[in-house]
């Protein structure tokens, strides 16, 4: 076995473990949202501070997404930093290792480094996806009326909302996740060249200055089909809930 096929192996190993460790702080963001987004939309409702249910649809994720990402921020972070660093070059030896090393030779800005450019990115993200997810399933009611919302069409239609509101936010994602390796490069070492930007319109400039408009969208296939998975997924687990829960009661 060659020398690029260990690093692929030690990689693949490293990118899972990393993920296992840091999956459930991903759990806790999405519990977060549709917890925050159904309070939010009883506010909405019984307030009457809009009768337009999409428009509130929109609203209530956005908010619900943006609470949820401020709490949650360091772990993503942590976690981008963990994926990123070199696997010859092991700057992190893990997630409680990351954030001392961050605070003792950075400090705690660091943690909280891109969260602008991500709240602009969450906020319509989430409420896109709420928005995408109920217009889907509204268009189910209306083909099949008086019908209840299936395992199936949830899939479906979390799947539609996953792809759409992916690919409209993609650009900020891809210049967040370069913030935050900003001023990592010793642990990027035999990365190739390292990108290097000032902030948001900075980055955004770099990127089609190098690499074309095509580059704001680099990687973006990998990215809507783990969003069709990941939104598919979590709508369906939480309509199903649901509807085991009224089933107890």
């Amino acid at each position: 076995m060659d020398l690029s096929q260990n690093h692929a192996i030690a990689g693949a190993v490293s990118g899972f473990l990393t993920r296992l460790i840091c999956q459930p702080f991903d759990v806790i963001k999405i519990r977060f949202q549709f917890y925050s987004y159904n309070k939010l939309m009883e506010v909405m409702t019984d307030s009457k501070i809009n009768n337009r249910q999409y428009s509130m649809n929109f609203i209530a994720g956005a908010t619900a997404g943006t609470i949820a990402t401020i709490a949650s921020f360091p772990f993503d972070t942590a976690r981008t930093r963990l994926v990123a660093q070199s696997s010859t070059r092991k700057i992190y030896t893990g997630l409680f290792n990351c954030y001392w090393t961050i605070l003792k030779t950075e400090s705690v800005r660091t943690l909280f480094r891109g969260l602008s450019l991500t709240l602009l990115q969450v906020a319509p993200h989430t409420g896109l996806q709420f928005l995408f997810y109920n217009i889907s399933t509204s268009v189910y009611r209306r083909l099949v009326p008086d019908s209840e919302i299936t395992a199936s069409n949830s899939l479906l239609s979390g799947s539609i909302a996953g792809v759409l509101s992916k690919t409209a936010i993609y650009p900020m994602d891809l210049g967040r996740k370069r913030l935050q390796i900003q001023g990592f490069e010793h642990g990027r070492v035999g990365f190739g060249k390292f990108f290097h930007c000032g902030g948001l319109v900075d980055c955004f400039i770099r990127i089609v200055k190098e690499e074309g408009v095509l580059g704001l969208f680099k990687g973006l296939l990998p990215s809507q089909v783990k969003a069709a998975a990941t939104s598919s997924l979590h709508f369906t687990f939480y309509e199903q809930a649901l509807h085991l829960l009224r089933f107890i009661h």
